[in-house]
This record gives structure tokens, sequence and C-alpha cells, in this order.
């Protein structure tokens, strides 16, 4: 079960999210799967809902690339 602050939060990265809908790719890269991604994310089937960004480190690859907090990430296989 989601505590109350998580699904707070969630909510309002559905918000951000729905008021800047636009699809497009981010491609991060690491040089080992030991790098640590530098990014944060919420949400996920545990918890009901979709996999969003929560926090992104400023000045790390997916800064730089793009990736911001409130993005929701989608799976492509």
């Amino acid at each position: 079960m989601m505590c109350l602050q998580h699904m707070k939060q969630l909510r309002l990265l559905n918000i951000a999210r729905t008021a800047k809908a636009q699809p497009r790719t981010i491609v991060l890269t690491r040089a080992t799967r030991d790098e640590i991604l530098r990014f944060i994310v919420v949400g996920g089937t545990d918890h009901g809902c979709g996999i969003f960004i929560n926090k992104v480190e400023k000045g790390s690859k997916p800064d730089v690339a793009g990736l911001k907090r409130g993005d929701q990430v989608a799976c492509s296989m």
C-alpha cells in the first residue's frame, strides 16, 4: 500500500506530465552496469500507476539529455 505522501507526489507528477505531454526519446548510456544513473523514479505497477521521474541530478547525463521531473517512463521492447 502506498502512503499518502507518495500518492500526493504522484498526482502532482501526473499533472505536470499531462500539462506538457510531448513524447520524446532519451537514450542514456553507461560505461559499466555499476555506473549510477543519477535520477530517481516513483510509481509503477506495485502502486497502480505509471513510472515517473521524481528527481534528476543537476549537471548529470540525464539532466544534459533533457530528462525532467514529471516525465513518464515508457518501456519499448
